[in-house]
Order: C-alpha cells, then structure tokens, then sequence
C-alpha cells in the first residue's frame, strides 16, 4: 500500500480526473438550467438535451479501451477527451441554439474517450497488476472529489451570473488538469 501512495504519476492521474469529473458533473449538472433561463428553451427540452451527453459517452467507453495504443495511440491520445473538454465547455454558452444539440452530440461522444484511458494509464504506472486494485482507489478518490465539489462549487458562480459566461470558469479546472496529464509519466 505504501509503494502505491508514493506513486506521484498515479495521483497526478487522479488529479486529472478529478478535474475531468469537476468540469463534466458541472456541465451536465447546470447546463439545463443555462438553457432554460438563458436560451429560453423548456426544462424537459434542456435536460433531454443534455442527457444525450452521458446517453453516448456510455456508448463511447469501450472505444477508448487500451489496446487502441497498439494502431498507434499513444499518452496524448488518452487524455485528448479531457484537453478537448476544456476548450469546448467553457465556449458553449456562445454557440447559436441550432448548433447546441449537434456540439452535445460530439461532445458526448469524445467524453467517454476519458475514463477508458485514466484507468488504463492509472493500471500502468502502478506497473504490477497486483497493485491495480489500489491503483483504481486512487483514480477514484479524484473521480469522486471531482463529482462532488464540482456541482455544489460551481453553483456559487452560476447563481453570481445571468449571462452563462460562468462555463468559461471551468476553462482553468480543465488546463489544471491537462498540465496533471502532461506531466504524468505514462507511455
């Protein structure tokens, strides 16, 4: 247990995901309400809208699965859902209404890309698969801090805005945890 603590590159994953978890909960937890107060569109339309996020990010899990490394993936490719999250969230208050539903469809889809390749990497700085049981420990102690500090957090700033610039705050939780991804050791 000790060896596995002292692992710096597993809780530089952790942090990544944490900070994946923070940015993609807040979405999905308060863009309905973007769309509702700022777009005018009804609750049942903005939820089912949004919903169609985690409907295809399901779907898309399976494809992020490690062995893609073998045609050519490499470390950058395991955490390209998580750098493209956060350059399209915090822009999406900007996007037109005709283009909100095509961009949750995309951006649903990449976003299950995420998860597969955190618990790979997270398997393989540990290094023997003994370890990986304490491993994806790790991994989800930063999974569940990111889901719940990341609703409850950034609520304060959506009740501080009208306009839904507040996606743009979670440009800097996203480049946080895109610096955690680079600087992890991770082939």
């Amino acid at each position: 247990m000790k060896k596995v603590f002292q692992i710096k590159d597993l809780w530089l994953i952790s942090f990544l995901f944490a900070c994946f978890n923070y940015a993609f909960v807040s979405f999905v937890t308060w863009v309905p309400a973007f769309l509702h107060g700022v777009r005018g569109r009804s609750l049942e339309h903005a939820s089912f809208a949004v919903s169609t996020v985690s409907m295809l990010a399901i779907l898309s899990c399976p494809l992020g699965r490690p062995d893609f490394r073998s045609i050519g993936f490499s470390k950058d490719d395991l955490y390209f859902a998580h750098d493209l999250d956060g350059i399209l969230i915090p822009f999406t208050c900007a996007l037109p209404m005709e283009f909100f539903l095509p961009f949750l469809i995309i951006f649903g889809f990449i976003t299950g890309f995420a998860p597969t390749g955190v618990f790979s990497a997270a398997a393989e700085v540990v290094g023997d698969e003994r370890l990986t049981g304490m491993a994806m420990a790790i991994v989800q102690i930063g999974q569940n801090f990111g889901m719940l500090a990341g609703p409850f957090i950034f609520g304060t700033l959506v009740e501080s805005s009208e306009d839904g610039s507040w996606l743009l705050d979670l440009a800097p939780i996203c480049g946080a945890g895109a610096v955690a991804g680079a600087l992890s050791r991770v082939r």
